[in-house]
């Protein structure tokens, strides 16, 4: 009895020596590897950025980097080990990169691609808030919070598209209120378009250069003198950044086409070179999502998902209707879309075209904590 205990002692030892030293071969001959984190401008993100400015490692790794190729090897690797790495990228970059990564960040920041490749934001929780027109560009109580919408390239220039995430308001000096409201143009007639709108003129003169004593007749002829110190682009460091663009606006404008062939009509439609613009329809259809693309624009009031863009009393689109060219389009708080004529007074949001180079400096995107940019 003692003799077969004494032989399953020997067995089992046996049986364990022999998984040890499998073990000590397998740790012998296994190659160590390395598990990357990658961080764009202290943001942790699923993919690598394109300019590596350190990393971090443990037990010694070194990295050497190949910015042309964007490739990285490993130096004196003998265990496995993790690198962060840590990246700088412009606005451009940083945000086509959210919109590349997997689903998870995808869905976290509310970014997508569009078939052309840019990246847009989408739904009322959207992560694209970012600081702007500043009177103080290192501190953020002194800006106001825009929305992007959308990342575009032309002819190797990158832009970002973005939006005041608020309606424009002035102070109309002529009763000492505050004018929220504006027509499109001051008088029906045909062959409308925007660069030759009154409010493009109220936009670029008024808005844009903080006119303080801006003439502004409504739609029933009262003039108003109105002050845009406090309420336009607050100085030259902002102007800087804001770069006269094509704006896109559909060739088509047909009441009867889904949202999705206003948003495909509407990236290769006709061109106007502005310095301010209004959302497009598309801008808007996109900002819900893809839920309601193959909803009637007429019937967008049906579509049950959220946008970022705020809407109280009605919002001017930029796209003047095809039918008849009399009559421009407009949103409502109830998400119809429709046109109507341009002497009625609704809420008007500015949207502008910024340098893609500006570099993020700080925030994630967040309602609470909006990216701060600077050169």
């Amino acid at each position: 009895m003692k003799k077969k205990k004494y032989i399953g002692l020997i067995v089992i030892v046996s049986l364990l020596t022999l998984i040890l030293i499998g073990l000590i071969i397998h740790f012998l001959n296994k190659t160590p590897i390395v598990l990357y984190e990658y961080y764009i401008n202290d943001n942790k993100v699923s993919v690598p950025g394109k300019h590596l400015v350190s990393y971090d490692c443990t037990n010694g790794v070194e990295i050497s980097y190949d910015e042309k190729e964007l490739t990285y090897t490993t130096n004196n690797l003998k265990t496995d080990s993790t690198c962060k790495l840590f990246f700088e990228e412009n606005m451009y970059d940083y945000i086509n990169i959210l919109g590349y990564s997997n689903d998870s960040i995808k869905d976290n920041n509310k970014i997508t691609r569009d078939n052309n490749g840019n990246s847009y934001y989408y739904g009322d929780t959207a992560k694209n808030n970012i600081y702007f027109n500043c009177s103080d560009y290192r501190d953020k109580n002194t800006c106001e919070v825009w929305k992007i919408i959308t990342t575009e390239e032309d002819n190797d220039n990158r832009y970002i598209k973005i939006l005041k995430s608020s309606n424009l308001e002035v102070l109309d000096k002529s009763n000492n209120l505050v004018l929220n409201k504006f027509s499109w143009n001051g008088v029906k007639e045909e062959g409308l378009s925007f660069e030759n709108s009154s409010l493009y003129n109220l936009l670029v003169a008024g808005y844009y250069n903080s006119h303080n004593n801006y003439q502004y007749i409504d739609k029933d002829n009262n003039i108003h003198y109105l002050d845009f110190t406090n309420y336009g682009i607050k100085n030259d460091e902002t102007r800087k950044m804001i770069i006269p663009k094509d704006y896109k606006v559909s060739k088509n404008t047909n009441i009867n086409m889904s949202a999705i062939d206003f948003s495909r009509n509407e990236y290769t439609g006709s061109s106007l070179n502005l310095l301010v613009g209004l959302p497009n329809i598309r801008d808007y259809v996109l900002s819900m999502g893809s839920s309601c693309m193959d909803k009637n624009i007429l019937n967008f009031n049906e579509c049950d998902s959220n946008s970022y863009i705020s809407i109280n009393n009605g919002m001017w689109l930029m796209n003047v209707s095809s039918l008849d060219n009399t009559t421009v389009y407009r949103v409502l708080e109830s998400k119809s879309i429709n046109p109507v004529y341009p002497t009625i007074e609704y809420e008007v949001v500015p949207v502008l075209y910024i340098d893609g180079n500006l570099k993020i400096v700080s925030g994630d995107g967040s309602e609470t904590n909006p990216y701060m940019i600077a050169y």
